[in-house]
């Protein structure tokens, strides 16, 4: 749903609270991982396919399984339509037919039980 209507960004953790108003501004103090910043994450899993897949918003990768284990191994990175892509593509790597798994394989925080069809 984000990455099909130009949605993607980033969520903040709140270390102290205090009263945003409008005009103030956010910096950003660390970046825990400088390699994967949101466009080259974007990039590498949705802008590197055909024509028809990045129209689609449709995750292919074109680069190494090893970067793309990394970026699966992110713990900031959110899992619905990015690590859960992005595990559906390594699986396919492995030859596993993604259709043959349960969805909990694929998103750890979905219920096998309450889910019946998960692609």
């Amino acid at each position: 749903f984000a990455h099909r209507n130009c949605l993607g960004g980033w969520f903040a953790r709140v270390l102290v609270g205090g009263e945003l108003r409008d005009g103030m501004k956010l910096a950003r103090t660390a970046s825990p991982n400088p390699r994967w910043t949101l466009p080259r994450t974007n990039e590498a899993l949705y802008g590197e396919g055909t024509r028809l897949q990045s129209n689609m918003a449709v995750a292919s990768w074109h680069r190494g399984r090893d970067e793309l284990a990394e970026l699966v191994g992110l713990p900031q990175l959110g899992e619905c339509e990015w690590k859960a892509e992005a595990r559906k593509l390594l699986l396919r790597m492995d030859g596993v037919d993604v259709r043959t798994v349960g969805p909990d394989v694929i998103d750890p925080f979905v219920d096998p039980v309450r889910v019946r069809i998960y692609q």
